[in-house]
């Protein structure tokens, strides 16, 4: 039985070694039958007037460096060409009905494809290696190789960082003109684009989204445009007329690339709109010395992020980023801001407190106060102000008072003793006048309890509460160049919303 089983294995892997023999003989033969006059270095049609159409298909695997100061991009994948070959053609049923063999790409005829905006000398030439080209009996080629292409692109910052780039992929037959070779559509129409397939893992449900960010940048869309370059420039459409050994056949394959940066809020955007808050927020500071001091400390602030910025930014390429813009005007602001403030304070500290701006200007800062927003107060940073408030005008008001009746207890009792050394003295000479003076004296009691009474109500009228000191109870020249701050403040609103506006949109 073992016997048996012996014999039936190896009778069948004698047939299948025939099977595979055969098959390979079959290969040979149309092989040696098709290369019998074949000549590789010319193009394999029989008629020099054909025009041989060649479909290029690539698919991008990777893109391995996004160079910003060179303007390159570095990406690898595979490139794909099919064409019909005159020479390559058999027929099946002469050999055991094979339609298809595969040859080494390097013993047939492959279009002289060049890289036109390569950035690098070695990589001009493309050359369709290392697999084996699919040939049909039909004469139809399909050869594909990998690449790795070093192209050159122009790179715009001005939406920095949330720029997309676009860089072009320029292949074309560097030997043949248009009446000779011309680069037409792949088929399928789905195929005309490059295909981006960053990562090959394996997803047989579709629940994993497919991988679109790499080296800091999100691949958003590919293109291909085909047109025919002459002396007219790149034209696409239709075939040109006239002499077609005047045109070359061009495809531009393209990438479009969107900047990555999730992380651009945080430790840009919110410093940038941080500083200009703080430049509104000056202009509500009644204190001139501290606004300046915040001011300063802004203007620091602003110089550090700015150098951050700097650091962070691509090199420019004529136009600056809106971001870049939006510091560069911000700090511009800041400093005038600086500038007000310190001249106020110069006003304030060196000029008369009653003196009047020119007529014009103060009937118009007088109007501007009757309106509501010109009546706010500002911020106060006094320690006492802000964590007792009226209580301390209370408490300096009661004080007060109670000087004022210390003060007249005192005159009181100094007149009471001086009035009984005179009653004593008069009293050693008792003639007509005693009681006359007594009467006096006690005219003059009355009187003393009556001032008591009218110094008790007025320190109980001087014991209400005192208000903090108002805009109002300012000098006039303080009046003015409060309000000058609240025009200056939504001038700088205005201008900042501008700004802001800009930026994001």
């Amino acid at each position: 039985m073992a016997l048996i089983k012996i014999r039936v294995i190896l009778l069948l892997f004698v047939i299948f070694v025939g099977f595979a023999e055969s098959w390979i003989d079959q290969d040979r033969q149309i092989e040696n039958a098709i290369f019998k006059k074949y000549n590789r270095k010319h193009r394999p049609v029989k008629s020099e007037a054909t025009t041989m159409q060649i479909e290029v298909f690539l698919m991008i695997n990777h893109i391995e460096k996004v160079d910003e100061k060179e303007q390159t991009l570095l990406l690898h994948g595979q490139i794909s060409a099919s064409w019909f070959d005159e020479y390559l053609v058999w027929d099946p049923s002469k050999y055991n009905n094979t339609n298809m063999i595969a040859i080494d790409s390097w013993k047939i005829w492959q279009p002289s494809f060049a890289l036109y905006n390569s950035a690098r000398s070695n990589g001009w030439y493309l050359h369709m290696q290392g697999v084996p080209a699919t040939v049909i009996s039909n004469g139809k080629v399909y050869s594909s190789g990998s690449f790795s292409f070093y192209v050159t692109c122009v790179f715009d910052f001005s939406d920095y960082p949330y720029d997309v780039q676009e860089c072009p992929i320029v292949i074309a037959d560097w030997v043949y003109d248009l009446s000779k070779v011309n680069l037409s559509d792949p088929v399928p129409t789905q195929l005309t684009k490059p295909i981006v397939r960053l990562s090959f893992d394996p997803d047989p449900l579709g629940t994993n989204e497919p991988k679109k960010h790499v080296a800091g940048w999100e691949v958003q869309d590919t293109w291909r445009k085909h047109c025919y370059w002459g002396s007219k420039g790149c034209v696409e459409g239709d075939i040109p007329t006239g002499p077609l050994d005047t045109y070359w056949s061009l495809l531009e394959f393209g990438i479009q690339l969107k900047r990555h940066a999730p992380y651009y809020g945080l430790t840009i955007l919110l410093p940038a709109l941080t500083t200009s808050i703080i430049t509104l927020i000056v202009f509500w500071i009644d204190d001139y010395t501290m606004a300046i001091s915040i001011t300063m400390l802004n203007l620091l602030f602003q110089g550090f992020c700015s150098w951050s910025l700097m650091k962070q930014l691509p090199p420019a390429n004529g136009k600056l980023p809106r971001i870049g813009q939006y510091f560069g005007y911000t700090l511009v602001l800041t400093a005038f801001s600086y500038g007000i403030h310190t001249m106020f304070h110069f006003l304030i500290v060196n000029v008369p407190g009653d003196i009047e701006f020119p007529f014009q200007l103060t009937n118009i800062t007088e109007k501007l106060r009757e309106i509501k927003f010109f009546k706010v107060e500002g911020l106060s940073f006094d320690p006492q102000s802000v964590l007792l408030g009226e209580y301390i005008g209370k408490k300096e008001a009661t004080e007060s008072a109670q000087e004022n009746h210390n003060s007249n207890n005192s005159t009181t009792n100094e007149t009471t003793v001086t009035n009984e050394e005179t009653l004593v003295d008069f009293n050693t000479t008792p003639t007509s006048s005693t009681i006359d003076l007594t009467e006096e004296d006690s005219f003059k009691s009355e009187n003393v309890f009556k001032i008591e009474e009218g110094n008790s109500q007025e320190t109980e009228i001087e014991e209400v509460p005192k208000k903090a000191p108002t805009i109002s109870n300012q000098s006039h020249l303080a009046e003015e160049l409060y309000t000058i701050r609240r025009i200056i403040f939504a001038i700088y609103l205005v201008i900042f919303i501008t700004l802001v506006f800009l930026l994001l949109y």
